[in-house]
């Protein structure tokens, strides 16, 4: 049965290839009509796949949030130092919260200074977001204030191009805008945050610029947490909401009409790109559609074209092919 089976496909496959090479033009166009739409289609969907279906790469990151400020002015404003840790301490919603900043660097102490790009991270951040150094450790909270002996994480990526991948650099020191740094650990080599990958994280509680310990002023400073089991989005905007008005009267001058923002990380990242992408899956889908009905289209006048020897071959008992 098996063998009857295979005679018949190769068979097909032969009258196929016959039918293929008795009208190249036909089959050229039938076939690059599909491989557009299909292709097309294919790549957008990977896109939208990879931007809106996929899940953060970080473990139950449907629970991960996005924190900003919220004034008349600006809806999503970057936080200050002060606030963040009163968020952090009167917080029962969520179950941790981190801030960061961006900050750039000077590497010196080498033959060559070299500029890198750097994270500002508070002892939680990598906890939040549920991921562990690779090697080494993690910031302690005792790292994580003024006047603590400087450390820093390095990026994996960082880490292979700047040492060779050398696990003995833990413990080794290098210099950042002219300080020495302790190095304790390296990041994932997957770990990616909000697209970017930083060469270096160092403890932003150490900062000692005046102006972040100002309550009135930020400084470029977001924060990110992660609601707690069993606690809704909806919850934490209310305990937040909360926590922003008991401010208010308690720091009148700073923080009077500050509200407290909490976007879903997925839906902070992807922003107003969805309804672009889904508007154009769309317009891709109708594309493939299209080229289905002009290739189902010449095949239709194709074979009307050929009624009259089909009639015959039935006439005389003959087959279609």
């Amino acid at each position: 049965m098996e063998v009857t089976a295979l005679a018949s496909l190769w068979q097909d496959i032969r009258y196929a290839f016959r039918l293929v090479a008795k009208s190249p033009a036909f089959s050229s166009i039938a076939v690059g009509t599909l491989a557009v739409g299909i292709g097309a289609s294919t790549a957008l969907f990977s896109v939208v796949n990879g931007v809106l279906l996929n899940p953060l790469p970080f473990p139950q990151s449907s629970r991960l949030v996005a924190l900003y400020e919220q004034n008349a002015g600006m809806p999503e404003a970057p936080i200050s130092y002060l606030n963040f840790l009163d968020w952090q301490r009167d917080t029962k919603t969520l179950a941790s919260m981190a801030i960061y900043r961006h900050e750039d660097y000077n590497l010196t102490g080498t033959d060559r200074s070299l500029r890198v790009s750097g994270l500002m991270i508070s002892a939680s951040f990598l906890s939040t977001l549920g991921i562990h150094p690779a090697l080494g450790r993690d910031f302690e909270p005792t790292d994580d204030r003024l006047g603590a002996a400087p450390v820093v994480l390095l990026s994996d990526g960082f880490w292979h191009r700047r040492y060779g991948g050398n696990p003995d650099v833990i413990g080794k020191s290098m210099q950042l805008d002219g300080n020495s740094y302790s190095i304790v650990g390296i990041i994932p080599a997957e770990f990616r945050f909000y697209g970017v990958d930083p060469d270096v994280f160092v403890p932003i509680g150490q900062w000692s610029d005046p102006s972040f310990l100002d309550r009135r002023v930020d400084v470029s400073s977001h924060a990110v947490g992660r609601l707690s089991s069993r606690v809704t989005l909806a919850q934490a905007r209310s305990e937040m909401d909360s926590i922003a008005r008991h401010l208010a009267v308690e720091y009148p001058e700073a923080d009077k009409g500050v509200g407290i923002s909490v976007i879903p990380m997925k839906e902070d990242i992807v922003g107003n790109v969805q309804p672009i992408l889904l508007a154009f899956l769309g317009a891709c889908g109708f594309l493939l559609l299209i080229a289905c009905a002009n290739v189902a289209s010449l095949l239709l006048a194709r074979s009307m074209r050929r009624s009259g020897e089909f009639a015959l071959r039935v006439a005389i008992g003959a087959g279609n092919q």
